[in-house]
């Protein structure tokens, strides 16, 4: 199994569980529309039922460029996107989105993965959005 899905648009964070004054908890409006996002274009791709065996999820995250890194005259290369979201916060809504769109069954099925911030890369050629990729994670015992 190797499956890619493409989520388009600037990647986001899931923020903090907000609660009220009487003790109601309740998930942020840009969060679950960012993991409705998610889902969305998770089930434009997904072909079949939730995975129920283990898997890799690996997440790679292309920010816009800062206007402070954009050149006219050197390579604008890619680089890496030091500042904020959090790199786990960005693992943590796209692992609650799939699961929402029903590609995996929960998302404790994820044993192993990565997670990278970039920016593109400044041309207008590349444009912010987040590839996930679904694969075997191979043997534990290695």
């Amino acid at each position: 199994m190797n499956e890619t899905i493409v989520i388009p648009g600037r990647p986001f964070a899931k923020q903090r569980a907000r609660s009220t004054k009487n003790g109601r908890h309740y998930t942020p409006a840009k969060t679950r529309g960012y993991e409705d996002h998610v889902a969305v274009c998770a089930q434009e791709v997904w072909p079949g039922p939730p995975l129920d065996v283990v898997v890799r999820v690996d997440v790679q995250a292309w920010f816009p460029r800062p206007k402070r890194m954009m050149w006219k005259k050197k390579p604008m290369l890619v680089a890496w996107c030091p500042s904020k979201p959090d790199r786990d916060n960005v693992d943590k809504i796209i692992l609650d989105g799939l699961v929402n769109a029903g590609v995996l069954l929960d998302d404790n099925i994820v044993v192993t993965g990565g997670v990278s911030k970039r920016y593109v890369d400044g041309y207008g050629q590349e444009v912010p959005r987040v590839v996930i990729t679904l694969s075997d994670p191979g043997r534990a015992d290695v």
